[in-house]
């Protein structure tokens, strides 16, 4: 066991290499705080998630590599999804969300847009 003042840390891990017996590793705080800082990322970085097979810049070439040695067929091509959020809720409820409420006819555009905080220019407070 190491020695240390301020004490060990001690935990089970599996050895593969012996047909996955579990063993105890002791270590000094200092020596167990600095393996587990390891896996930190540092700040304003980011830890990349996705790599090897799947990775997103090859996931479709690779994909279809895997299907053709799995003598698997390609999948359907999917229908284009509307573009905006309007559109989309409009074909899941069936019911346009750009038309005017009141009369059912024209479309409603929005005419200006406001910053959370934001009081509207032509506003006047007459309070």
């Amino acid at each position: 066991m190491p020695n240390s003042k301020f004490g060990t840390a001690g935990f089970q891990w599996r050895d593969y290499r012996q047909q996955g017996r579990q063993k105890v590793l002791e270590l000094s705080a200092h020596e167990f705080i600095r393996r587990f800082l390891m896996h930190l990322v540092p700040p304003r970085f980011h830890r990349i998630r996705y790599y090897g097979l799947l990775a997103p810049r090859f996931r479709r070439q690779r994909l279809e590599l895997c299907r053709d040695l799995l003598g698997m067929p390609q999948p359907e091509p999917r229908e284009a999804e509307p573009a905006d959020y309007q559109r989309r809720y409009q074909d899941l409820v069936d019911e346009d969300v750009l038309s005017c409420p009141e009369c059912g006819e024209g479309i409603m555009r929005p005419r200006m847009s406001y910053h959370p905080g934001q009081v509207p220019a032509h506003w006047h407070d007459t309070s």
